[in-house]
């Protein structure tokens, strides 16, 4: 990690666009920006960025931990990065409003990471589903504001998600059952500390997403036993994911294929799993 510090855009500014990567793709060469760990800089410096022709070129941003997305700086971003396809926010006072023109203008986003974002709500979640179809991969770890509401519509609408982070959000089994209906091709998804979840949501995914080999659950004090159980039985491709939740249980049948089943009662009583 590196942590990389301008006084002022004009370095900033020359830097990206004289360092970046270059992606061959069929339709331009895709500029790829990491802002990560950028400090000395106003937020609405990235405004002045945008200025460059060659943004036009950009196909992947990534801003975390450091240079923040505002609403500004989005609508900037919107207009001139037409060819966008992955965007990397990380604690940001970004708005919906930001995020929903950035989906306009870029309807060729396909990977979106929207972690820490207290702002954003299902608003701006709706405006992903209706404007990015191609979307495979969303982020949306500790974004609070973020209901089912939002992520029942990125089920029915993103059919070609692979990827799902939720974790720390206050969703339940109204997420986890669309899921499970229209997510096909998931193969990863992290519900940690998605503490309304139950087992009727954990089967509904388990069952209805068929090429789902990365289950992340730590934190999910709803779930019990016989369902972990259940589903490490008639899904082996999850075992190891549901060892991993779990990892102090005690299972009166092993877990299939898993490297993590060695359990004891008392990890399941500390956190109310019950058995």
């Amino acid at each position: 990690m590196e942590w990389l510090h301008w006084e002022s855009s004009i370095g900033l500014r020359s830097w990206v666009l004289n360092h970046h990567t270059q992606t061959h793709t069929s339709q331009c060469n895709a500029a790829i920006a990491e802002l990560n760990y950028v400090t000395g800089l106003q937020n609405d410096e990235l405004v002045r960025l945008t200025e460059d022709k060659r943004c036009l070129m950009l196909g992947s941003l990534k801003l975390e931990y450091g240079l923040a997305m505002t609403e500004s700086s989005a609508f900037a971003i919107a207009a001139v990065c037409p060819n966008l396809t992955t965007l990397s926010i990380g604690i940001s006072g970004v708005t919906d409003a930001g995020l929903i023109e950035v989906a306009e203008r870029c309807p060729g986003l396909t990977s979106i990471a929207l972690r820490n974002c207290y702002a954003v709500t299902d608003a701006a979640v709706l405006g992903v589903a209706t404007r990015c179809p191609h979307l495979t991969r969303l982020q949306l770890a500790n974004s609070k504001q973020i209901t089912d509401a939002g992520l029942v519509a990125i089920a029915q609408r993103c059919k070609l998600l692979t990827e799902l982070d939720i974790s720390q959000l206050e969703v339940g089994d109204s997420t986890m059952l669309a899921l499970g209906r229209f997510s096909e091709r998931l193969k990863s998804l992290d519900i940690s500390w998605c503490v309304n979840t139950s087992d009727l949501g954990v089967r509904a995914v388990a069952y209805g997403c068929p090429l789902l080999t990365v289950l992340k659950m730590k934190g999910c004090r709803k779930l019990t036993v016989p369902t972990l159980r259940e589903i490490a039985h008639v899904c082996p491709s999850l075992a190891d994911s549901i060892g991993e939740a779990v990892p102090a249980a005690k299972l009166e049948d092993p877990v299939p294929n898993s490297r993590s089943a060695r359990l004891c009662d008392g990890w399941f009583s500390a956190c109310g799993f019950g058995c």
